[in-house]
């Protein structure tokens, strides 16, 4: 995993600057992880569940290039802090502006 403190911040850092293809890799792998671990855990962290809801939104945002599905205050605070990634996305010509509109 990326961020073992399952930090979103820490994610974001580390996948802000790829290419929409490692985007899209690195985020599945740890969603994958994620959900591996709370599959194992007799009793998951609410953190590890809320790190693991924000990467399922984002994925559906550079998948499906809509908002996910309405959100809780909380969870949108931390949908909220992949836009560097998407602007990034933006920048390089992989996104149209048009997808910033899932972050306001």
């Amino acid at each position: 995993m990326i961020s073992e403190r399952f930090d979103l911040d820490e994610f974001v850092e580390a996948i802000k600057n790829a290419p929409l293809h490692e985007v899209l890799t690195l985020t599945l792998r740890e969603h994958y992880d994620s959900q591996n671990l709370i599959a194992k855990a007799a009793n998951p962290d609410l953190v590890l569940s809320e790190y693991s809801r924000a990467l399922d939104d984002f994925l559906f945002v550079i998948q499906v290039g809509g908002t996910p599905a309405p959100l809780s205050e909380r969870e949108r605070v931390c949908f909220l802090k992949f836009r560097p990634v998407v602007e990034g996305l933006v920048e390089s010509g992989e996104f149209v502006p048009l997808i910033l509109k899932c972050f306001e």
